[in-house]
């Protein structure tokens, strides 16, 4: 049996017990009235104009709007996006793969579905997709997604919900296409390497979040299949082929900061650190062939030490 907690870190998301649809409106109207902001998805129509609230989670600015994902959803669309980058699926394949985890999960890595589906996408172990830990593995899952994508003749041409429908074959296949716009914007940032693309402020210290260079690294390895990535204690360094993977790397490193213990991520000039809602620049020039990314250094009571009393 598969154990709760995925190799990504973050717990899978247990069976919610189910709400009648008065009280499920209940909590969410209350939710609402909790944040300032008008509320188009979960929230329906809803306008409260209430006292703004400290900002959490991850922010994507397209220059018109800022999208705001919390951030173990950014922290999985991070993972598709950089698995579809080094599978070479073309960017429109990373959108539809987005959109479809948008749709079936809300982004979030679920043991639980309609009958047998779990994980990201709803893959279903008795449909050939693979056993059940493998599927709440978001590396595997998202492979598996692309694998089917790519052999579809003509997948490049369909619209997105025709695209996403042809993978999942879902009884609701036209509520992909309202995934589009944000996973478009997702798809610039972690994959097509928008400059300063991403900022979180949910995220770890030393006492609550991972501070291994080797678990990192091999986090590393898995989204992105590759082994570019030189460690000198906390410092770790990427070598990049140009901007648009510089970007995307740095862009994919600030939504770890969210299970690890990032001191600071730079590039091209421009640096970002915790609690930092926007990347600064630097006081050197910066180098547009190497990402570096920091670890905090671990406590004592990290490193499992202290004073022994």
């Amino acid at each position: 049996m598969a154990t709760n907690v995925n190799p990504a870190g973050y717990p899978r998301r247990p069976r919610a017990v189910p709400l009648g649809p008065s009280r499920a409106r209940r909590l969410i109207t209350s939710a609402c009235a909790a944040v300032s902001l008008t509320v188009t998805a979960a929230c329906g129509d809803f306008d409260f104009d209430m006292p703004p609230q400290q900002p959490t989670g991850c922010f994507l600015d397209d220059s018109e709007d800022t999208y705001n994902p919390n951030g173990e959803q950014t922290y999985y669309a991070a993972t598709i996006a950089a698995v579809g980058s080094h599978m070479e699926v073309p960017d429109r394949g990373i959108t539809i793969a987005l959109a479809t985890a948008w749709q079936e999960s809300s982004m979030s890595n679920i043991d639980y579905g309609d009958r047998d589906s779990v994980g990201l996408f709803q893959q279903r172990p008795s449909q050939g997709w693979g056993s059940e830990e493998e599927l709440t593995d978001p590396v595997y899952a998202s492979t598996a997604f692309y694998n089917k994508l790519v052999t579809i003749n003509g997948w490049q041409e369909m619209n997105l919900a025709e695209a996403a429908q042809a993978v999942q074959i879902s009884a609701h296949p036209e509520k992909y296409a309202k995934w589009g716009p944000e996973s478009e914007l997702l798809t610039e940032v972690f994959a097509g390497g928008m400059s300063e693309g991403v900022v979180c402020s949910a995220t770890r210290s030393a006492d609550d979040g991972s501070t291994s260079t080797d678990e990192f690294v091999a986090e590393y390895q898995r989204n992105w299949s590759a082994s570019n990535l030189n460690v000198d204690g906390t410092d770790l360094t990427v070598d990049v082929a140009d901007s648009q993977n510089g970007w995307a790397i740095a862009n994919w490193a600030v939504t770890r900061s969210t299970m690890y213990a990032i001191e600071s991520v730079s590039y091209d000039g421009k640096h970002w650190q915790p609690e930092q809602l926007e990347w600064l620049d630097t006081d050197t020039e910066g180098s547009t062939s190497t990402v570096t990314i920091t670890l905090t250094e671990p406590t004592d009571e990290a490193e499992g030490g202290g004073d022994g009393q």
